[in-house]
């Protein structure tokens, strides 16, 4: 039976790469939100049991940081609740905000000493060639240095990369 249980690292990952692999395919912005937000719980609750932080304050401006953590928990509450506002209404996601969800999902995963998967690894870099004006230049250019992706474009053309190289490194989803 214990070969059977999934820990708290696990399901935080296979949220992770599905909503990964969901954005790379350019699916519906909402679920992919939810699965997302789903992961980000997890696993900062883990790190707040260890006493952690996600590492994006190395990664991230200081002037945009708070803006960046604000997107981050901009939508999630909507899509969880209608117990105070059954009638309200939201703006359309925007890439962004699921971007900057699972960006932070990647780096806590990381700091947490989770193996990181190929997707994840792929929409690291993807992300930096994305949103390369939120980057600090020194940090963002020893981060390009470490990984092994070198085709940026848009999320569908990353998408069929980042699949093709999962499939060929034994990754599933």
């Amino acid at each position: 039976m214990a070969d059977n249980l999934i820990s708290k690292m696990e399901a935080a990952q296979r949220h992770l790469d599905m909503a990964i692999y969901l954005t790379f395919l350019d699916k519906d912005p909402l679920p992919i939100h939810t699965i997302a937000m789903a992961a980000l719980g997890v696993l900062q609750d883990l790190a707040d049991k260890k006493g952690v932080l996600s590492q994006l304050e190395d990664m991230i401006r200081p002037e945009k940081l708070e803006c960046f953590r604000s997107k981050v928990r901009q939508k999630s509450n909507f899509l969880k609740h209608a117990d105070r506002d059954p009638n309200s209404f939201i703006e359309p996601l925007t890439g962004f905000s699921n971007d900057a969800v699972i960006l932070n999902c990647i780096e806590y995963f990381d700091v947490l000493g989770g193996e990181l998967t190929p997707y994840m690894t792929q929409y690291r870099w993807w992300f930096c060639a994305m949103y390369p004006h939120l980057m600090l230049e020194g940090r963002l250019r020893t981060f390009m240095e470490t990984l092994k992706f070198d085709q940026p474009g848009d999320r569908s053309a990353v998408g069929e990369v980042a699949l093709e190289s999962s499939r060929r490194d034994g990754g599933s989803l």
